[in-house]
């Protein structure tokens, strides 16, 4: 299975929750990040704009299901903002 990680908020729990299945999976994990710059109210908000933005660029107009099997997210993503933006992408 492949698996694509979005981690918007990727130090002390959230990294350690992330790198630890990252590692210890049998799947295939790949994991995006943001810089640590700016706090968790900024993460929650801007998150899916830039994430939307990377996954666009990443998928270079190919649908992400025929890239990966299962999208994780933490709490720190506006799940539905991201879904909507980059849509013809995710909507599988």
């Amino acid at each position: 299975m492949r698996v694509l990680i979005l981690d918007p908020f990727h130090d002390g729990s959230h990294a350690a929750v992330t790198e630890g299945y990252r590692r210890y999976s049998a799947h295939t994990v790949t994991t995006h990040t943001l810089e640590i710059a700016g706090g968790w109210c900024w993460r929650m908000r801007g998150a899916a704009v830039t994430f939307a933005r990377q996954v666009r660029a990443f998928a270079k107009g190919r649908p992400l299901r025929e890239q990966f099997d299962l999208l994780l997210t933490t709490d720190m993503l506006d799940l539905a903002t991201f879904l909507g933006l980059p849509r013809d992408l995710v909507a599988d």
